[in-house]
């Protein structure tokens, strides 16, 4: 936003972004204010609360994706992953994370599949697939959220993707 002169100002935007998209990072001034990385889990809850106790809910976020792996328990603060569980349930429009680490050596969780069967029957899965499903890349590497994260979000994503030879993304994996 530049200011012209009182009263006026220009505002310079990307028309391929869409204005209803915010994001809130974690830059160099929360790890120096926190002091922590990763953030304890009670900051997740407060950010989640807060937009859901926006008073015109027609004006808040239509999805929040927490964009963190919440893939093992806080086991020296329990109340943290209370906290946020019951921070997401409350704010009805919280997606999570499941990644698609890129080293097929990195070991898997073996409660994996339990996991994603958490997030499939709050979201639905993949159910019919036409055409050739043979092209359409597929992983059995993959770290979802616990189970309890999975069964209070609105829903699931991943920001891994595969890209094609010429280095643009159009595919994203499907879990086997």
């Amino acid at each position: 936003t530049t200011r012209i002169r009182e009263g006026v100002t220009v505002q310079e935007s990307n028309p391929d972004v869409s204005q209803d998209i915010y994001l809130v990072g974690v830059d160099e001034r929360s790890l120096r204010e926190y002091k922590r990385w990763p953030f304890p889990r009670y900051r997740h809850a407060d950010l989640a609360k807060t937009f859901s106790r926006i008073t015109n809910q027609d004006e808040r976020e239509r999805v929040l994706f927490l964009d963190f792996i919440f893939s093992e328990p806080d086991i020296a603060n329990p109340q943290d992953d209370a906290a946020l569980l019951e921070a997401i349930r409350e704010n009805g429009r919280v997606f999570v994370e499941t990644i698609f680490p890129d080293s097929k050596t990195e070991e898997m969780p073996p409660d994996r599949f339990i996991r994603q069967q958490a997030l499939n029957e709050k979201q639905g899965s993949i159910g019919k697939i036409t055409g050739d499903w043979h092209a359409i890349p597929w992983s059995t590497i993959f770290l979802p959220p616990l189970a309890p994260y999975g069964a209070v979000a609105a829903g699931s994503g991943h920001v891994g993707y595969f890209n094609d030879d010429d280095k643009v993304f159009r595919h994203a994996a499907l879990i086997h």
